[in-house]
């Protein structure tokens, strides 16, 4: 009987320790335990499969599960990127938005791909301009190529970006340049003399675009413009007898922007 007895028990055990293993491969099981079900989704799915693995992973665990997924991804080589991308353009909203939360939280996400991502989706610029910054140079590049999008919106972040990035992102003064003098939006022509002025000694060579746009029909451009000037310092001294001029401007803050930045290039005023 007592023979029996334990066949039985291993019979009734069998079918359940087959569930188990079941529910570790197919991540239907608690926090505790995905640290296993992941390691055996990289032993059993390939590159694409095991990405979206992961996700679900993501989607359903703990901070401790979301932890050990950002890990897993980091270590991909190349990294994940592109298998992320592609799950970001399936239809379903609740996998995308979690995939975003992903793309977002890798350590390096690619400048280029954030990028591409962006120009896909306007919307996301919030969130992507908060990884771009981070990333700093390596998306110059790339945003330089935005500049001359038909997309209003696209063209306005990209210079935002980089002005955003700042000096490290000097490479792009002359894009930046030549959107200020070519581009007829004011609300692309700001955006570009903002960014002349965070970009620092690499704008020098541009005040006379600047000095132009002092002279541009809508006042936000020429306080803009007023600003850069102010930013480039002692190296915009040929703007003094313009910003002068912009005192006796109609616009309030076209002339207050004008006197700070009469004041920083001869040098009586701290820099920004």
């Amino acid at each position: 009987m007592a023979w029996s007895h334990r066949v039985t028990r291993k019979l009734v055990l069998l079918p359940l320790l087959a569930l188990f293993a079941l529910a570790v491969l197919t991540g239907l099981i608690v926090d505790g335990n995905k640290s296993l079900s992941i390691k055996l989704a990289k032993m059993l799915y390939d590159r694409e499969q095991f990405v979206f693995q992961l996700v679900r992973y993501y989607q359903d665990g703990g901070s401790r599960v979301k932890i050990q997924v950002l890990k897993e991804l980091g270590r991909m080589k190349e990294g994940p990127s592109a298998e992320l991308l592609a799950l970001v353009r399936q239809d379903d909203s609740a996998t995308r938005d979690i995939v975003l939360e992903i793309f977002f939280r890798l350590e390096n996400p690619p400048a280029h791909e954030l990028i591409a991502l962006f120009s896909r989706n306007p919307s996301l610029s919030l969130q992507v301009e908060t990884v771009l910054i981070r990333t700093g140079p390596e998306a110059v590049g790339a945003l330089q190529g935005l500049m001359g999008n038909p997309d209003l919106q696209v063209r306005w972040w990209a210079l935002h970006w980089v002005g955003r990035i700042g000096p490290p992102a000097g490479k792009a003064a002359d894009k930046v340049n030549n959107v200020l003098v070519n581009d007829l939006n004011p609300s692309i022509q700001t955006a570009a003399a903002s960014a002349l002025g965070d970009l620092g000694s690499a704008s020098s060579k541009y005040a006379p675009s600047l000095l132009d746009a002092l002279e541009k029909p809508h006042p936000d451009v020429r306080a803009a413009a007023a600003v850069a000037l102010g930013r480039l310092g002692p190296a915009a001294h040929t703007a003094l007898p313009n910003l002068t001029l912009a005192l006796l401007d109609e616009d309030a803050i076209v002339r207050e922007n004008a006197c700070e930045a009469l004041l920083k290039i001869q040098g009586n005023a701290a820099a920004p």
